[in-house]
This record gives structure tokens, sequence and C-alpha cells, in this order.
């Protein structure tokens, strides 16, 4: 029974700092908090990432695990796709459009996006219009280091 008491005090300390910390981070100058979201951009064709040393140095992991890892992980399907070498299937073009407004490229016709929402159980792909250019830049430059890590690593 002491034991359980422990467990439960300690699992609502936990609770209490991580929405400190949370709370924290949202309602502070934090850098990326205002780049927290992400938008769309046209990446240059001359655009290569900065090299970081571990994905943690990364910020695009921030925007990545702020907006997107409710429906997504890297390596595995949670309710989406992963997304790690999402670039080796889809062009990052199309990818940005996805993000800004998958709804868009279905009324639109697009067979890509009607076949991803057909094949998730007509899931609806969150819209991110008004996110900043900026913050896609982290989000896309994050996904291509990821992919080039596993492809470096295999």
């Amino acid at each position: 029974m002491k034991e359980i008491k422990t467990a439960v005090i300690l699992s609502f300390m936990a609770t209490i700092i991580t929405s400190i910390a949370f709370g924290l981070t949202v309602f502070s100058d934090f850098p990326y908090y205002k780049q927290a979201y992400c938008g769309g951009a046209i990446m240059p064709e001359d655009y290569k990432p900065t090299e970081y040393l571990t994905p943690l140095d990364h910020p695009g992991q921030i925007v990545f695990k702020s907006n997107c890892t409710t429906c997504h992980s890297l390596d595995i399907k949670i309710i989406s796709p992963p997304l790690r070498n999402v670039f080796e299937y889809r062009d990052s073009l199309w990818t940005v459009k996805m993000i800004k407004n998958a709804r868009k490229l279905r009324e639109n016709g697009d067979s890509l996006a009607i076949a991803n929402f057909e094949g998730y159980n007509h899931l609806q792909h969150t819209s991110f219009e008004i996110m900043p250019d900026s913050t896609l830049k982290l989000l896309i430059s994050y996904l291509i280091e990821e992919g080039n890590r596993d492809s470096a690593q295999n």
C-alpha cells in the first residue's frame, strides 16, 4: 500500500513539474516558441540543412514534437504515416501543401491526398495554413536531417 501511495505522489509531482515546464516554455520568450508551428515555404534548390551533432540539437525537432507527434512518428505508424524518409516517396512541394491544407488538396482532386485520406480511415489532417514559412523550413530541415541520419547508419 505504501508503494502505491508513493507511486501516486511521484506521478502527481511529475505531472505538476511537466505542467510548470510547459507553461514556462509557452509563456516565456523561449526563442523557438514563436516558431513552434508549421506553415508553407518553398525550399530553395540549393538549400542545405545545417549539420547538427544530434537530433536534440535541431530546432526543427521542437516544431515536430509540438505539431506532428500526436499523429506521426519518425519510424512507425501511429495514426498517420511515419515521416523519417518522407521525401524519398513524396515531393517536398506536395508535402508543404499537405501540411498547409490537406482538405484543399483533396477538393482539387489531388490523387495522392485522396489516397492518403482513404488509406488512413478518412482521418482529416490538421490544417497549418497560418503557420510561418520559417517554421516549416525548420521542420523540413529536421526531416531531411533525420532521413540522412537514417541513410548514413544503414
